[in-house]
């Protein structure tokens, strides 16, 4: 109805011609001169983006990009696991539920890696707490063992 699978058709025949390094960071639909200008001419359909944010992601970095961007992803939400495991903070739980809805409209939205996109900035934000909360569980996990040292079963033979 909305026409988006044609886009996303034609996006990833286009992807398969500039497959690892894409066509560089939103240059695709910039103008008629663009890999996208084409699309238009053809159709008639104005598309200013691909309808969906892997698609875009992928023609703009390539599939080298996209896996860096899926990398991240599943280091990220592994720390979001364990953080759920190891960690009481109620942040966690809201973290968990703004990255479904990050991944899920960007099946239909592009908004995976826009600049200055409030999407993005929250994702980035979501990252880099996530990470500072889990350096900081290990950091205090460590202190706490040094002040209480745990000894074996051979290190307190040896000192008997």
């Amino acid at each position: 109805m909305s026409g988006r699978t044609w886009v996303w058709a034609y996006a990833i025949k286009m992807l398969f011609e500039n497959f690892w390094l894409g066509y560089g960071y939103g240059t695709f639909w910039e103008g008629y001169n663009s890999p996208g200008g084409a699309f238009w001419t053809i159709t008639g359909v104005g598309a200013p983006h691909s309808h969906n944010g892997y698609i875009e992601l992928a023609l703009d970095t390539g599939v080298i990009g996209l896996a860096m961007f899926a990398a991240a992803l599943f280091l990220l939400v592994y720390r979001l696991a364990w953080l759920i495991r190891y960690s009481n903070d109620p942040a966690i739980s809201w973290s968990v539920a703004y990255l479904g809805l990050f991944l899920v409209t960007n099946l239909s939205e592009t908004r995976l890696w826009v600049n200055n996109n409030p999407f993005t900035v929250f994702f980035v934000y979501i990252v880099i707490v996530t990470n500072l909360e889990v350096w900081r569980l290990l950091c205090r996990n460590k202190r706490r063992d040094r002040a209480y040292p745990t000894y074996g079963v051979r290190q307190l033979e040896a000192v008997q």
